[in-house]
């Protein structure tokens, strides 16, 4: 008996994800998974890219700079045992670790993945805080989750070692402040992802519990400095806006000279160098993994 709202609660998800076509203010797109919020798809999306595309075979696996492969070896397989819809028949009531959506990510919380789905998966807003958001990535048991990681093609490299694997799982606009660690592939198979990256030299200046979607909204024009914030009413969630005075000239050659920005989309995989800063933003419901070499 203890078990039949989880399995209601299942019951009702896979519903959603196999039939529904619009939920709320978003539509359900391929795989099951919701679109972003109509009124906030461009401003999450960006205008521009200036990281470099190119097919997978081209690259020369150059380790020192960014760059976003395309033409990636099929992973039809897996594409498929990540739509909704067959991750909660298979997974549903498997307990899955949520980590804090902060820079050092070190609140951990425990939920089954279809309580995660139907709980913790809303478009983020201003109001929220990274270190109170709650968010599906990494800390996988891939000894429960049995038969899924190995389906996984990683991407064309020269691997001195066998990857660490990172499969994770977010609501629109949620995402990880910037943080650093090794060199890592991350590629996207429903939804999108925005990265902010800059060279480990350039730390750009953020609050580490401060959550990516405000950081954008605040301070992306100037990502090196601390931009000086107006707040018409600090009781509104979206209040909060840069002054123009701290948008000089200055601030926009520094942003163009070191700092990266790029949305991408399902079938590609970014490349991070190693110790380069860097910052996420899902767009729409976002599945993805990270390949940590």
């Amino acid at each position: 008996m203890r078990r039949r709202p989880a399995l209601l609660l299942l019951a009702a998800l896979l519903l959603a994800s196999a039939s529904s076509i619009v939920l709320g203010d978003h539509t359900v797109e391929e795989g099951g998974w919701a679109a972003p919020p109509a009124n906030s798809e461009a401003e999450l999306v960006g205008q521009s890219c200036n990281i470099a595309r190119m097919p997978a075979a081209a690259w020369t696996q150059d380790p020192d700079s960014p760059v976003i492969l395309t033409d990636l070896p099929s992973n039809t397989v897996f594409a498929d045992m990540c739509r909704k819809s067959a991750l909660l028949a298979r997974f549903g009531n498997s307990t899955i670790t949520l980590s804090s959506a902060n820079t050092h990510s070190y609140k951990k919380k425990k939920a089954t993945l279809a309580e995660y789905l139907s709980l913790y998966m809303a478009p983020r807003s201003m109001a929220d805080k990274a270190d109170t958001s709650f968010y599906h990535f990494g800390d996988n048991d891939y000894q429960s989750w049995t038969n899924f990681s190995e389906h996984y093609v990683k991407p064309p490299f020269t691997y001195e070692r066998d990857p660490f694997l990172s499969f994770g799982i977010g609501g629109s606009g949620s995402g990880v402040p910037f943080h650093v660690h090794g060199a890592v592939f991350s590629q996207v198979f429903y939804g999108r992802k925005r990265w902010f990256l800059t060279p480990p030299a350039k730390k750009p200046v953020f609050d580490p519990d401060e959550t990516s979607l405000r950081w954008l909204r605040l301070h992306s024009t100037c990502p090196f400095r601390r931009s000086k914030i107006i707040d018409s009413d600090p009781s509104q969630s979206t209040a909060g806006t840069v002054a123009v005075e701290e948008c000089s000239m200055d601030c926009g050659r520094e942003r163009e000279q070191s700092f990266y920005d790029c949305t991408l989309g399902p079938n590609e995989a970014l490349f991070i160098p190693m110790s380069w800063w860097h910052s996420t933003l899902n767009i729409g419901e976002t599945v993805f993994i990270s390949t940590f070499l």
